[in-house]
């Protein structure tokens, strides 16, 4: 097996499939570390994908109106050009809704992944064969059953002693070692990385029109003096940086309201929360711009709202920061490796010692030879 890391597009029904349960069994038992397998639920692809179009959106209204000066163009333009703000403004709000009620429905699943973990059976993983009493529902051909080949080679990867239960084995891997190790990296929060690349990736296109504008700025026609034209730049800056901690924001704060009932998700409570969820985004967004219009080009005060949003998104990213730390500061002791040869050549086997502060099952999992059995394990 050569592969490093793996990577688990999970649904509700990954851990119910026989040969999805295969593929970790594979991984779990020539795999030195438990870190090397990451769970992402199938439904975050598309809510990303939504809230990268609503983020768009809202950008581009935003950047058409600042971009707009009342004084150099008449009431035509002005008025053409509320249509697409318009448009733009309508299309988040109707895109909005729908990312809350996939959130609130992932975040159900999500809530339901340590349970399936703990109460994991190979043995009731379901396959299509059994399914259709191993006969072509179409055909009526007859199939051969793929829960024995698997069994079969659920029990060439883990090599037990003689009379134990090499399923039972594995099923003690899933539930005492794979579980805990999953639930404490994914916990119940939306996968932090992607969403700052959907964050990045929904400013940073305008950075032209930021560069356009600080140049249009520096007129010979209206100059200013050095410090003036410093603090002017930097208000500039603010703006253009202020979108990236809104957005921040908004991801927090609306999972802590795809959380707030309890883990139900229903459409009617997705739009209810939406206006509640936009009042809060546009609180962070609109206090530093409000300040913009009201102070003069040479004034520093737009630091103050602009900081103020920064700390409160440090604020709500803390755990990600200790985890981060975390991380760093303990990571696993791998175990001594042994060597051993099946039909498919020779394959490194480890078993993962995981060291951790709380006191799960993994702990005591301990490496033996035992005669011809390379590698067992005992509770």
């Amino acid at each position: 097996l050569k592969s490093k890391k793996m990577l688990v597009l999970w649904s509700p029904r990954y851990f119910t499939r026989l040969w999805c349960t295969y593929e970790i069994g594979c991984f779990l038992s020539l795999s030195r570390r438990i870190h090397d397998i990451e769970i992402l639920p199938v439904k975050v692809a598309l809510i990303l994908y939504l809230t990268a179009a609503l983020w768009h959106a809202l950008m581009i209204a935003y950047y058409l109106l600042i971009s707009a000066n009342p004084e150099g163009f008449d009431s035509t333009y002005l008025a053409g050009l509320l249509i697409p703000v318009v448009a733009m403004c309508l299309l988040s709000s109707m895109l909005l809704p729908m990312v809350n009620y996939l959130g609130m429905s992932m975040m159900q699943e999500v809530n339901e992944l340590p349970r399936q973990l703990q109460t994991f059976q190979v043995r009731e993983a379901k396959c299509f064969c059994c399914s259709n009493n191993h006969h072509h529902p179409q055909t009526g051909a007859e199939l051969i059953c793929d829960r024995e080949l698997v069994y079969e080679g659920l029990k060439d990867l883990y090599s037990a002693k003689p009379g134990a239960d090499c399923l039972e084995e594995f099923n003690t891997q899933v539930q005492e070692r794979l579980g805990p190790k999953v639930f404490s990296r994914m916990g119940t929060s939306f996968p932090v990385q992607y969403g700052i690349y959907v964050v990045l990736a929904s400013n940073l296109p305008f950075i032209g029109h930021f560069i356009v504008r600080v140049q249009k700025g520096l007129d010979p026609m209206d100059p200013m003096d050095g410090f003036d034209q410093s603090v002017w730049i930097l208000r500039e800056t603010l703006r253009w940086v202020q979108p990236f901690l809104s957005m921040l924001f908004s991801q927090r704060f609306a999972e802590w309201a795809w959380k707030l009932f309890n883990f139900r998700s229903s459409l009617c409570l997705s739009i209810c929360i939406s206006p509640a969820i936009s009042l809060a985004v546009a609180s962070t967004w609109i206090s530093m711009e409000a300040v913009l219009w009201l102070t003069p080009k040479n004034s520093v005060l737009p630091v103050l709202p602009f900081f103020a949003v920064l700390l409160l998104d440090l604020y709500l990213y803390m755990d990600v920061f200790k985890s981060i730390t975390w991380r760093q500061t303990s990571k696993p002791a791998s175990a001594r490796e042994t060597q051993r040869s099946n039909d498919a050549g020779d394959a490194s086997v480890a078993v993962d010692m995981l060291n951790s502060a709380s006191p799960t099952a993994w702990d005591k999992w301990e490496v033996e030879e035992d005669g011809d059995t390379l590698v067992t394990w005992k509770f």
